[in-house]
């Protein structure tokens, strides 16, 4: 089904989400994992540690059929109108570290330099409602990490009985999470429900863990593509700005419902950082008498921070693909999907990172 028409419920079903406050032991995350310079798993995510296990999978299986070409190592394409062209490992691997530099990256050394140095009040606002926005995507909460049109669950879908052809594996959340789960439930808001009164329920945990809101909020915004069907128009089918204005303001909205009766998990952030900017964010956001100005500032940090993330969703599911490829016994182009999330990540790495020319994939 189509996404769109669904934003508003989506935003808020992943508000509920990121809200939970779910143990670190869950996903098997140590609370006692070293620390160095403020750059744990856990301040950053869980995200990375993954995208490279699954990195270390294709490059243990190459290894081991060393003798053989494979599908998922050759040079990058360097003609954009060529269309078959295959994946280098190392290529991928250096876009990685790059992202890693990009979003683990924080400016707040400088942010506080400008501000200081700044006399204009204006200004300091304008920095620090930016502060806020960046900081904010990039709190590390639950996320599910893989809400697509096949995870998403309208109320006729529910009701009607799969058929021998249409027999549907889903997994379900832990134990613990779906005890959580029901207690919030119990103060679920109407805005969890469409006009029609339809709801929407969101499947498959098999991806979830503790990252940034804004990964997980880019994965979903990259999913309103058609990629499953490898025909993803990325300039036409990427929410439009309107969309994300829609899901981002549903969104801070149900954060904010939830916001006054259970504060949001940071599990791992150093003890000695500063309170998460969610409150701050929160505080300022839905304040009376707020300005139009103030609020498109905020609006269009944010739709731009998460765009960067759609790099990190493109470059993930790739690593992926190429993992499947090898392993997986459905019957699905798994090379070709990674071919075209690649596509998808040079065409937004040029949108969102225009004056970078460190890659091949520009």
């Amino acid at each position: 089904h189509d996404m769109v028409q669904y934003t508003s419920q989506i935003a808020t079903q992943m508000a509920h989400y990121h809200t939970l406050q779910v143990p670190s032991t869950l996903f098997g995350l140590d609370n006692h994992a070293s620390t160095t310079n403020n750059t744990s798993v856990f301040h950053h995510g869980h995200i990375w540690t993954r995208v490279e296990s699954w990195f270390q999978m294709v490059l243990q299986h190459n290894d081991n059929n060393a003798t053989t070409a494979t599908t998922a190592t050759i040079e990058c394409m360097k003609d954009d109108n060529d269309e078959d062209y295959l994946l280098d490992l190392s290529t991928l691997q250096k876009e990685f570290q790059w992202l890693q530099k990009e979003l683990k990256t924080t400016n707040n050394n400088e942010t506080n330099d400008t501000l200081t140095s700044t006399t204009t009040k204006d200004h300091q606002k304008a920095m620090l409602m930016q502060k806020y926005a960046i900081d904010f995507c990039r709190e590390v909460v639950f996320t599910h990490m893989d809400v697509q049109s096949l995870n998403i669950l309208t109320k006729q879908q529910e009701e009607s009985p799969a058929t021998n052809d249409e027999t549907t594996t889903t997994t379900t959340a832990p134990a613990a999470l779906q005890q959580q789960d029901e207690m919030n439930n119990q103060n679920q808001h109407n805005d969890d429900k469409p006009e029609d009164g339809n709801g929407i329920k969101i499947i498959d945990f098999e991806y979830a863990g503790m990252n940034p809101r804004g990964i997980d909020i880019a994965n979903t915004f990259c999913e309103y593509c058609d990629m499953n069907n490898l025909q993803a128009q990325y300039a036409k089918e990427y929410p439009s700005i309107q969309t994300q204005n829609i899901f981002l303001r549903h969104y801070i909205q149900g954060i904010g419902k939830k916001h006054d009766s259970t504060t949001t998990t940071t599990v791992g952030t150093p003890e000695d950082q500063d309170q998460p900017a969610l409150s701050l964010s929160l505080e300022w956001f839905q304040r009376n008498g707020i300005v139009m100005e103030e609020e498109e500032m905020v609006l269009t940090t944010l739709r731009r921070e998460i765009g960067k993330y759609s790099l990190l969703s493109h470059l993930g599911w790739t690593i992926w693909s190429l993992v499947q490829s090898k392993k997986s016994t459905i019957d699905f182009d798994y090379i070709a999907y990674a071919k075209h999330r690649m596509e998808g990540y040079r065409y937004f790495k040029s949108i969102f990172f225009e004056d970078d020319e460190t890659s091949c994939y520009q």
